[in-house]
């Protein structure tokens, strides 16, 4: 049998599958990742693809076994007790590892009984789980996708990096001055060349040079942003400045700095717009928009989040409550600069018309 590694993020993912048929109920959260003990949902099954084979691991009415079925055939039935040992012995595994992969052979064998071979479940969306749970407000089993996200390991990104996620943007005033044809900072005494993004960009501010919005590098990626909200791709814009040019990265941060600023003029209206319309966006990234995919509002993680925090705790955020999962995202998330030379941006340069303009990308990453 082939040793299984893993990063911690991806065991993270056995060990939610594993703890949520050993809880068999999964609780709500609220915006502070706080347990919700009036919000919960009991689990009637997790539908897994393995080997081009559906199974579903059933938890039993009377809520001690759970049954490994592909079809109508039960493969196997086994006490959930003995899924609560393995997440337990997984999720020590996962906090005492300190490399980038490593195996957890108790683990595998205990996958490999109940017909598990891979660590992570193939998924062509965001939905990295697929429950059907038992509604109580409707009475309902629906079966829902959720993405998981851990935080025993590396903050995961919300939205990763691409070349289709730089935006551009010119450069106004008195740049001929300070600019080469090549567009390297000059300023007497000293080059700034080497010198951090922000530093180098705070720079050029201070000398009277603009940061003027263009556009998204990518039309579907700007198609994407206007089905959100008509004013997103500014929005977006301003918070590309306020990571790269000013250094600030939190998104809490970020939109206090935008209340207080105004930058698209909204008025009286400031301290809630730029808010709503974030968490609106950063909800439409977790649940179903892709900057390359033409995107139609649907969303492919239907269920919303189940999150893995520090102690082991499993919770989630389901569409119904949606108001803690935004205020989840939003307090929870920041901007961060990724290779520049892989994406494509950063760089300075000279148009055919005479023109200096610049690409910032846009990454957002859990913190």
């Amino acid at each position: 049998m082939t040793e299984l590694t893993g990063n911690k993020g991806e065991w993270s993912e056995m060990y939610a599958f594993l703890r949520i048929i050993s809880d068999g109920r999964i609780y709500g959260a609220d915006g502070d990742s706080n347990k919700r003990d009036d919000i919960f949902y009991d689990i009637n099954r997790v539908i897994r693809t393995e080997d081009k084979d559906t199974l579903d691991y059933v938890v039993s009415k009377d809520g001690h076994s759970a049954e490994v079925r592909s079809g109508s055939d039960v493969l196997l039935t086994v006490e959930r007790t003995e899924f609560g040992k393995e997440a337990d012995n997984l999720l020590e595994t996962i906090k005492a590892s300190k490399g980038p992969a490593f195996p957890s052979p108790g683990t595998q064998q205990f996958m490999s009984k109940i017909r598990c071979y891979k660590i992570k479940a193939p998924s062509a969306d965001k939905s990295d789980i697929t429950i059907e749970i038992h509604d109580l407000r409707t009475g309902m089993d629906p079966v829902l996708g959720f993405s998981i996200k851990s935080k025993l390991g590396h903050p995961s990104t919300l939205l990763n990096p691409g070349k289709t996620t730089n935006m551009l943007f010119s450069l106004g005033g008195p740049v001929n001055r300070y600019l080469t044809e090549e567009g390297s900072v000059t300023i007497p005494g000293e080059t700034v060349v080497s010198r951090k993004l922000s530093d180098r960009y705070s720079s050029l501010i201070e000398k009277g040079i603009t940061f003027d919005y263009i556009g998204a590098d990518n039309e579907t990626f700007a198609n994407n942003l206007t089905m959100i909200d008509s004013n997103m791709e500014k929005i977006v814009a301003e918070m590309l400045k306020l990571h790269y040019i000013h250094g600030i990265s939190n998104i809490e941060n970020q939109v206090t700095e935008l209340e207080k600023n105004d930058p698209l003029g909204f008025g009286k209206a400031k301290d809630q717009l730029y808010r709503y319309k974030i968490k609106k966006f950063l909800a439409a990234i977790a649940l179903g928009m892709k900057p390359a995919t033409a995107w139609d509002g649907t969303e492919d993680a239907n269920g919303g989040y189940i999150i893995v925090k520090e102690d082991g705790e499993v919770l989630c955020y389901h569409v119904y409550n949606r108001n803690d999962f935004e205020d989840y995202l939003f307090k929870n998330t920041r901007l961060e600069t990724p290779s520049t030379s892989r994406y494509d941006f950063s760089e300075i340069y000279r148009g055919i018309d005479g023109k200096y303009f610049l690409k910032l990308n846009l990454q957002i990453r859990f913190r």
